[in-house]
């Protein structure tokens, strides 16, 4: 027995002239953008979300997202009412040897992942210590110079 399934569809225009609140799980087509959303049983089109298909140009189609001047080393980071572009990587450099490095990087958390090499390249462990969600400070045995990568 064959079966074919059918996702209910409509132009971009019909679909936000009608707004319809669409069923739980339930697919809308746009066949003139090619893109989509999944209802929710409760909200109407106009508030629910696209979905990513092969046809998006950019990050921005999803919804709810805010690409301002996209940089290398940025990610897509939720600030608590919007999905939005932002630098989720630094790297500090310690040029004058010292044995507690303060490191202001600005990421607005605090980072859970921070390696540290000195300059001859060697991997090095410290003490860290976040002092706020931009700053935080390293604590070594002896002074030395390097590179603290936070993610």
């Amino acid at each position: 027995m064959t079966y074919r399934i059918k996702l209910r569809r409509s132009t971009a225009a019909q679909w936000t002239a009608a707004d319809p609140v669409l069923f739980s799980g339930e697919a809308g087509y746009e066949t003139d953008t090619g893109k989509f959303k999944i209802g929710d049983g409760t909200s109407v089109w106009s508030v629910l979300y696209y979905f990513a298909t092969t046809s998006s140009s950019t990050l921005g189609d999803l919804g709810g997202v805010t690409i301002t001047s996209a940089s290398s080393g940025e990610g897509l980071v939720y600030n608590g009412s919007a999905w939005v572009n932002k630098a989720t990587t630094f790297t500090h450099t310690q040029s004058s040897a010292s044995a507690a490095w303060t490191v202001t990087h600005s990421l607005g958390y605090r980072p859970g992942g921070v390696s540290i090499i000195d300059s001859g390249e060697n991997v090095v462990m410290g003490d860290i210590v976040h002092s706020t969600d931009n700053e935080l400070v390293i604590n070594f045995s002896s002074a030395f110079t390097g590179k603290a990568y936070l993610s």
